[in-house]
């Protein structure tokens, strides 16, 4: 390994004990715990895979086990840790109370918020680099500067390259549970509806002005004062089929759907309001998590698939040569890539048309 190795090593290692002295100082209790979550997760996903591709059982099998057992481990450690963060507070608050010092609690607090910082700087820093690593590598960037196929082809990334897109889809499945379970189906759906507010509003615009004779009088008054300024322009909009009364009514059709985005975006800001404080109550927040959770991670999962099945149409040719050895020893990345899971169901689609382009 060269000097550079060295330094990327040395960088997750400090990251990692940076992370480990935080979280003994802070305690469980106080940090985010999403980073041993996901850690636990991701290795006990990338166990089940290894049995079922050592077990010989078919893709299609192989593929929905592996992944109903990362929805199940993921849910597992956020609903694990969400109960270790309330027993150790419900204990330090009753100790706090009877004067009593944390005692086995506190020191069990503290390991806790060790390892799960810890985790948090192992997973952050090695992201980073093997991200950085992982372009490099499928860019083919080393043949412009050499010494980057001693890391590259070095044991350490040698090892860690079938994992590298199991970790990234386990934290793709992780992400879209957290996240969508956090936020709720009822944002998701608000977001679209304000979307759709939006281009209301246009749509009203432009009716308004057009389409009922509320802005006529103003139109002719504003071509009226248009006309000398704008005269130079005039034989252009002629060419055009238009005249200055359209370009009166362009900008008033503006003023008033700027208006209406007044309206929309109020709106927008108070209807959350509401749906915080509807969120409080806790049957509320549970189903609408439930909701949100389960939307986000059909659709993460879908595109996932989707993605994986359209680039294994392009793997026999040569561009995709270096992608593909990073599925050769994966055991969760192989059920989207090279033994997708709905292409192996009979769900799979072609798109034999397109490889024209690229041959």
């Amino acid at each position: 390994m060269d000097i550079l190795g060295i330094i990327l090593v040395c960088a997750i290692i400090a990251s990692t004990l940076a992370g480990l002295a935080v979280g003994l100082v802070k305690g469980f209790t106080r940090v985010a715990t999403w980073g041993g979550e996901f850690l636990l997760s991701a290795v006990m996903t990338m166990l089940v895979g290894l049995i079922a591709k050592s077990a010989g059982v078919s893709a299609g099998v192989g593929g929905i086990t592996v992944i109903v057992c990362a929805i199940l481990f993921v849910i597992a450690f956020l609903g694990l840790s969400n109960l270790l963060t309330n027993l150790f507070e419900k204990s330090l608050e009753r100790r706090a109370d009877n004067l009593r010092t944390p005692g086995a609690t506190g020191v069990f607090n503290r390991l806790f918020g060790g390892f799960t910082v810890a985790a948090k700087g192992l997973v952050l820093s090695s992201a980073i680099v093997l991200f950085v690593l992982t372009a490099l590598d499928l860019s083919r960037v080393s043949a412009i500067y050499p010494p980057l196929d001693e890391i590259l082809a070095g044991t350490i990334f040698t090892w860690l390259k079938p994992s590298i897109f199991d970790f990234f889809i386990v934290a793709m499945i992780f992400m879209a549970i957290r996240e969508g379970y956090t936020s709720g189906i009822s944002s998701a759906v608000w977001g679209i509806i304000v979307c759709a507010m939006i281009v209301g509003a246009g749509f009203g615009a432009y009716n308004v002005v057009y389409q009922t004779t509320l802005f006529n009088g103003a139109a002719e008054s504003l071509a009226a004062h248009l006309s000398e300024p704008l005269a130079s322009v005039e034989g252009m909009l002629s060419g055009m089929q238009m005249g200055m009364i359209d370009v009166a009514k362009w900008i008033i059709t503006a003023g008033v759907f700027l208006v209406f985005l007044v309206a929309v975006i109020l709106i927008a800001v108070f209807v959350p309001r509401i749906l915080n404080i509807a969120r409080r109550g806790k049957t509320f927040y549970v189903i609408d998590g439930i909701l949100g959770a389960t939307v986000v991670l059909l659709l993460v999962l879908a595109i996932l698939l989707f993605v994986g099945n359209t680039l294994w149409q392009f793997a026999d040719m040569e561009f995709m040569s270096c992608f593909n050895t990073y599925f050769g020893g994966s055991t969760v990345g192989i059920y989207f890539y090279t033994n997708n899971v709905i292409a192996e169901l009979g769900g799979g689609f072609v798109i034999a048309p397109l490889r024209q382009f690229f041959v």
